[in-house]
């Protein structure tokens, strides 16, 4: 077993991650797990404790939230014995902050109503309820914290609170706020204990995943714990996931100016403090996307709960090439190798196709040869704001990842009045990839469709059947009836269609203002660190801008030359 520990950095990377875990947890039921030969070896993910009523799991993950930022769930709910947090050695200012009780969700109420019946946890394979059995939770208008939708066991250990940091009411909205609480007294230990415990309990790990919120002080949280992270195991691969969610609208001009402004800047901070200590950074934002970004969802990007889904399915269904129990790619080092061969170049770019839009009762193999003049970035909509989405920028390296396509690849199809049989799904995508320019393409199917949980959003459109597959036009799905599972598809690329991105945010920090600046340097960030983060964008605008995917062989150099 390889396991891999996931790290989760402010609320809106835990809003993806509670996603991403609902996604984990219901791979347990068995209409997705062949009890034998599993496809998705969930051991990587999951630690599992024996108990007198069976096996127990709970995610391998740190979720670092601010006090309050769990809505009806806290750190001392988790862990009862110790309601109050050991901070003797303490010897600055103290301030009493009380908060009212926040009530749970309608889902999580049911969830507790569900334990209660059944006396007892449920075990770790026990199936989900049918959909339809199940009450309105009304998730999409009601959620206010990423604990509302969370049908995953926590472990108490799972959850770091920062000290002294409440939720909407201590500042902690700029970069270098988690720096300085990290560096306060005794502050490292604290945030760093359930990290080396995890660690430590882990037989032979693989590597790590960070989900980092990069447009607040959660990202100088990660910063330094990556860090440290890094420093511990610098031989495993550490995968970090940049995410930022839709902005807000601020009452005036000036305000949406200064919070642009701080956006900007924080995201810079991030990038040149992360970069340095992830094999691979995936930067991932909803900020581009609209309502009709995606033909076969009802997408409400301004939603976090409706982003952050998407940016979850994204990163499960990218990651799974790693995770999988018998797979071609191996371990998560020479994945990570595989995109960023070149050491200035690993920064890479992210876009899915959710669901993917293959209509029902149709082979991918009739579906490709039908789709001639279809290009692979016609499907794919990339989750990295300024991507060049164009049909002549060709990928340096990618890797493409397609789950729940495979029932459909041997459809018996009617070929002038006589049947046929399809190819195998993967021979159909090889075949259709050889006609895709790129130096290097990695490719991996899945017979496991992305599961769609009862607390995902209910955002497919009538057009989309309960298995996730295109009905025709003249078909709707029923109003009571809600897709259970669907086909997607994922491109984790390097190209030089990202230098736009760097490019954008190159030209945001000049124009940033003097005013916003002093806000950073108030807080310790020095005119040096800005310069450095000058250098960090020319190196990734030189670097992205000035490749072609000719000229990036994977090959080795003939030494006979």
């Amino acid at each position: 077993m390889k396991e891999i520990l996931t790290l989760q950095f402010g609320t809106y990377a835990n809003y993806v991650g509670s996603h991403f875990w609902n996604l984990q947890d219901e791979l347990f039921n068995p209409m997705y797990m062949n009890q034998e030969s599993p496809e998705i070896a969930q051991d990587i993910l999951f630690r599992f404790t024996d108990t007198p009523h069976g096996p127990v799991c709970h995610p391998r993950v740190v979720m670092f939230e601010s006090k309050g930022g769990m809505g009806s769930v806290t750190a001392s709910s988790l862990n009862p014995i110790d309601r109050e947090a050991p901070f003797d050695h303490w010897r600055g200012r103290v301030q009493r902050v009380e908060a009212d009780t926040v009530p749970k969700s309608k889902y999580l109420e049911y969830l507790d109503d569900q334990e209660e019946q059944q006396g007892q946890p449920a075990p770790a394979s026990a199936a989900q309820p049918e959909a339809a059995a199940l009450p309105d939770f009304a998730l999409d208008d009601t959620v206010q914290y990423w604990t509302d939708y969370a049908k995953y066991r926590l472990h108490p250990r799972n959850v770091v609170e920062l000290p002294g940091i409440h939720h909407d009411l201590t500042p902690f909205d700029l970069f270098p706020h988690g720096g300085s609480l990290f560096d306060s007294a005794s502050m490292d230990d604290t945030m760093l204990e359930n990290v080396r415990w995890m660690l430590e309990e882990c037989e032979n790990i693989s590597g790590v995943h960070a989900i980092v919120d990069i447009d607040s002080g959660f990202s100088g949280v990660a910063a330094r714990v990556l860090e440290w992270a890094h420093d511990e195991i610098p031989k495993h691969p550490l995968v970090t996931f940049g995410v930022m969610p839709h902005s807000l609208r601020e009452p005036s001009p000036l305000l949406q100016e200064e919070s642009r402004s701080r956006r900007v800047v924080n995201q810079s901070l991030s990038y040149h403090s992360l970069l340095s200590v992830s094999s691979l950074f995936v930067p991932l934002s909803s900020s581009h996307l609209t309502t009709g970004s995606f033909p076969g969802l009802h997408l409400q990007p301004s939603k976090p709960f409706h982003s952050s889904a998407l940016l979850a399915a994204a990163i499960d269904t990218a990651t799974m090439p790693y995770r999988m129990s018998s797979s071609a790619l191996g371990e998560m080092t020479y994945f990570t190798s595989l995109l960023t061969s070149q050491p200035e170049m690993n920064v890479a770019a992210l876009s899915c196709c959710l669901p993917f839009p293959l209509p029902r009762a149709t082979s991918l193999q009739s579906f490709l040869q039908h789709a001639e003049g279809v290009h692979l970035v016609d499907w794919f909509t990339p989750l990295m704001s300024g991507f060049r989405k164009a049909r002549l920028t060709f990928p340096l390296v990618q890797s493409i990842m397609c789950r729940g396509l495979r029932n459909s690849a041997r459809v018996v199809s009617d070929v002038n009045g006589h049947t046929t049989l399809g190819k195998d799904f993967a021979g159909v995508w090889d075949d259709y990839l050889a006609r895709v320019p790129a130096a290097h393409t990695s490719r991996v199917v899945s017979d496991v469709p992305l599961p769609v949980p009862v607390p995902f959003p209910r955002f497919f459109t009538s057009r989309i059947s309960h298995a996730g597959e295109l009905l025709p036009e003249t078909e709707f799905r029923g109003s009571g009836e809600d897709v259970v599972s669907c086909p997607m598809a994922t491109q984790l690329q390097v190209s030089s269609a990202m230098s736009p991105h760097f490019e954008e945010l190159q030209q945001a920090m000049k124009m940033v203002q003097r005013r916003t600046k002093l806000q950073f340097e108030k807080e310790g960030i020095r005119v040096d660190d800005f310069l450095n983060v000058d250098s960090t964008l020319d190196s990734l605008v030189g670097a992205y801008g000035s490749q072609s995917y000719e000229d990036f062989s994977m090959e080795p150099e003939d030494d006979d030359e």
